[in-house]
């Protein structure tokens, strides 16, 4: 029988958290056992806790396929897509590597799936507080203390057998979409946080919904009396909502104004918004200077080199044209000023 759902996480040595989250579907829900297959995206690939890891799944693989992806091309919230980009069944979970689920959560999904096969919605759940008589059922997209997104319920959570109802965004602890509809936290995304709002947005646009399955219950860990071991960067964070948010059509001013008012340094913020104006040309750019490399002209230099640099902020020097879209180009920081790398239409200069 071919399997229904994966169900997957990115973690980044908390294999306790894998541990207790793996173990604890196949104990307390045996009866989705058959429908399933696992995806751990390790993000820290030979880290401390790899081995650990990999051992686990080598207990487990002959008896609930499971795949173990050694991921380290960069740490990032973005390393998630690697479970949709992985997965062999028709629908994904992706979950935290420190969740569990109450009994029969899985079963009601699976079920949901099996009646609804054309949804194309980004799912989320309520999220079980510690003391597990209460959940927060969506986010209200406000900024506060430098995140966007505000935990809230809606009454119409709390019943379990409620009908799933539109939510505006939500905490990506628990997400699930069919497979072939993931439409993908971006490629430049990097470090952690930034993908609240975005995502939901990213659906929206693409003329989907968010929805919350009242039967979707999940608790998480947030308590890490050890620390956390990935690096946290406001940089990056901010960095990732400039992108973010430039990607689907949001308002990126209101980035910079919050974490302002949030007292970060303003050097931190205009340094994420020159990665942000830098990247979003960078493949443009370097399309430039392998065309230039092929027809270059040089001048009054003795040894006839080259001379190439990395681009440099704010040093723009006019336009180019690509497949009929204005590009921006930006001077490099070459110590020659007498040196000139011309793309192959001769029509902007790198200097």
């Amino acid at each position: 029988m071919s399997k229904k759902l994966t169900i997957g996480m990115a973690t980044y040595d908390d294999y306790d958290g894998v541990y207790f989250s793996i173990q604890a579907i196949r104990m307390y829900h045996p009866e989705i056992l058959k429908d399933i297959e696992f995806i751990i995206v390790d993000n820290n690939p030979g880290g401390a806790h790899s081995a650990a890891i990999a051992n686990l799944v080598n207990h487990i693989k002959d008896r609930i396929p499971t795949q173990h992806i050694l991921y380290d091309k960069k740490q990032s919230t973005a390393v998630r897509n690697e479970v949709f980009n992985n997965s062999n069944t028709p629908y994904t979970l992706c979950m935290d590597s420190h969740i569990m689920f109450p009994p029969e959560t899985f079963k009601k999904l699976i079920n949901f799936y099996d009646n609804n096969t054309n949804c194309e919605d980004l799912l989320h759940g309520p999220m079980l507080y510690d003391c597990l008589d209460y959940a927060v059922t969506h986010m209200d997209p406000e900024w506060r203390d430098q995140m966007y997104g505000i935990w809230a319920s809606d009454p119409r959570g709390f019943d379990v057998d409620g009908e799933p109802f539109e939510i505006p965004m939500h905490g990506m602890g628990v997400f699930t979409c069919k497979t072939d509809s993931w439409l993908g936290f971006s490629d430049k995304f990097k470090g952690f946080g930034g993908e609240e709002g975005y995502i939901h947005k990213k659906f929206e646009n693409a003329g989907r919904k968010t929805l919350c399955l009242p039967f979707l219950r999940w608790m998480h860990r947030f308590d890490r009396p050890n620390g956390t071991k990935y690096v946290l960067d406001i940089k990056d964070r901010i960095r990732n909502y400039f992108f973010g948010w430039s990607e689907v059509g949001l308002d990126i001013n209101t980035i910079k104004n919050h974490f302002l008012e949030c007292d970060v340094q303003e050097d931190v913020i205009e340094s994420a918004y020159n990665e942000f104006k830098m990247s979003d040309n960078i493949e443009i750019i370097d399309i430039l200077h392998e065309e230039a490399k092929k027809t270059a002209v040089t001048s009054e230099r003795t040894d006839n080199t080259l001379c190439y640099g990395e681009p440099v902020p704010d040093k723009r020097i006019g336009t180019v044209d690509i497949d009929g879209k204005q590009y921006p180009v930006y001077g490099t920081n070459c110590d020659s000023d007498s040196i000139k790398i011309y793309p192959h239409d001769h029509s902007i200069g790198l200097t």
